[in-house]
């Protein structure tokens, strides 16, 4: 797929980008390595239409962004795991919002309290 918008229904069929999930105003933008989330409107609100979206965007190895997000929906992307930033947009000249996916904490390799042969600390 290629960079620029991706509208309902031309996204891979894996992704659910399509007219039984969202409405046809909806549109997403391919930007590299990121998938951006700019204009979504779930056909059924609140049945995990988007994080059925971004798991699956996830799982083809593309990152998912969201800029500027409205009302309560910061709220959700941080219980999703989202962090806000902020980039420089070219066109708008001046710095916007945008919340990314961000990765757990890697887990230490050896904290040195627990041995994995004989389960002693």
């Amino acid at each position: 797929m290629s960079d620029g918008i991706i509208n309902v229904g031309c996204a891979p069929e894996s992704w659910g980008f399509t007219p039984d999930n969202w409405l046809d105003c909806s549109y997403l933008w391919r930007l590299s390595d990121r998938v951006l989330c700019s204009f979504l409107w779930a056909v059924r609100p609140g049945t995990g239409a988007f994080r059925r979206l971004v798991d699956a965007v996830e799982a083809d190895g593309l990152k998912v962004a969201v800029p500027c997000p409205l009302g309560n929906f910061p709220e959700k992307l941080a219980h999703m795991g989202f962090a806000r930033g902020h980039e420089w947009d070219e066109e708008m000249g001046e710095h916007v919002e945008v919340w990314m996916k961000t990765a757990p904490p890697a887990l230490p390799l050896d904290d040195g309290g627990f041995d994995a042969e004989d389960g002693n600390e």
